[in-house]
């Protein structure tokens, strides 16, 4: 056992070292960089502003409910953290439903003619008058913590 080589079940040869090396260098010159996470930006169509400009007053589904959207807007935030103004990650859609059907605070499967189908958490946001309310709050402005010591002294908001 000891002073015998050891075997090694691997085997390198100048093919394989030069089949590594040539897709080394094809990823360099692309400039692929498959160990860089994925970006956050590359999300469904639905969940950017630009996707609901121009829609206000079209029909959305959510099941047999029909909805119309009544406005883009920011978020609450917005007003304090400019970033988030005009923002095509941080958004709220509202809708107006009818008396007749109500939908309960979930995520419901909407369709609309030109965005297709896709889900949404809506939740209805005030007391029926003439129609029901109900709002979309899409933020995707949050960025995780870089790492776990940034996690624990990020400061807590409460």
């Amino acid at each position: 056992m000891l002073g015998e080589p050891m075997s090694c079940p691997i085997t390198m040869t100048r093919r394989s070292l030069l089949r590594v090396g040539a897709a080394a260098t094809a990823t360099t010159i692309v400039g692929l960089r498959p160990w860089a996470p994925a970006r956050a930006s590359a999300g469904p169509g639905h969940l950017v502003r630009s996707s609901y400009a121009g829609r206000v007053g079209q029909r959305f589904a959510a099941g047999s409910v029909g909805l119309e959207l009544l406005s883009v807007a920011d978020v609450a935030g917005a007003a304090a953290h400019r970033r988030l103004a005009g923002s095509e990650h941080a958004f709220v859609l509202t809708f107006a439903g009818p008396l007749s059907s109500e939908l309960e605070a979930g995520t419901h499967t909407l369709s609309n003619v030109e965005l297709g189908t896709f889900e949404l958490f809506v939740s209805p946001v005030e007391q029926p008058r003439e129609d029901r309310r109900y709002e979309a709050v899409i933020d995707r402005s949050v960025r995780a913590p870089r790492s776990r010591r940034a996690a624990l002294t990020a400061p807590r908001h409460r």
